[in-house]
């Protein structure tokens, strides 16, 4: 697993009629999270009543390549929930 990964980085805007205006921002230090407001850069937030961050990492090994997003608690910064999904590019991206 690869912490972060260049390819990836930067603000990928959400196509889905439910989730209209929103982006994920990956940064290039290995931070995740959705925007609504690009200028917004807070990795903080809260989730349940805790204050959490997210981080990604990607396995580029195969395809589709596999994508985990791992919430962490702010404080501990110790792992309270992951998510994981696979992901590819389509065209020139």
């Amino acid at each position: 697993m690869v912490k972060k990964w260049d390819k990836l980085t930067g603000i990928w805007k959400i196509k889905d009629s439910t989730q209209a205006g929103k982006a994920f921002v990956f940064d290039n230090e290995g931070y995740v999270y959705v925007n609504t407001n690009i200028a917004d850069s807070n990795r903080v937030f809260l989730r349940n009543g805790n204050s959490v961050f997210i981080v990604y990492e990607v396995d580029t090994n195969k395809a589709p390549f596999l994508l985990n997003f791992i919430i962490k608690d702010s404080e501990t910064k110790l792992e309270i929930d992951r998510l994981e999904g696979i992901f590819e590019f389509a065209g020139n991206n």
